[in-house]
């Protein structure tokens, strides 16, 4: 986990930035509902991959998971994602209440779909 621009955090909804290793394969640009393991314990987790459109200025991808249920710090730590199904493509929202909303719904779809 890596330290992020802090936006997850500033509109309510923090996010484990995570550090994309140069020789990995990622998955097509979008929104999943993910398992993440920290340590021994595993949470549900949405997670964007991408640029994030909706903030100007953005052109490297990255990943970026909310681990549901998860209250603490994880800088430093090691995540593991298991990428469960896509939710939807990555999209540009007109403004922050708008992006506000969509991942509130992201989020609980993720808690529908992805079991423990």
């Amino acid at each position: 986990v890596i330290t992020g621009e802090g936006r997850g955090r500033s509109i309510g909804i923090p996010t484990a930035n995570l550090d994309i290793w140069p020789e990995k394969m990622l998955p097509a640009f979008g929104v999943y509902a993910c398992r993440a393991t920290v340590g021994s314990q595993t949470f549900k987790a949405a997670t964007n991959l991408g640029v994030r459109p909706t903030f100007k200025g953005n052109t490297t991808p990255s990943v970026e998971a909310h681990l549901l249920d998860f209250s603490g710090d994880l800088y430093g730590q090691v995540i593991q994602l298991e990428f469960i199904t896509r939710l939807r493509g990555e999209q540009k929202f007109p403004n922050i209440q708008a992006l506000i909303e969509q991942i509130q719904r992201d989020i609980a779809d993720t808690f529908n779909i992805v079991r423990l």
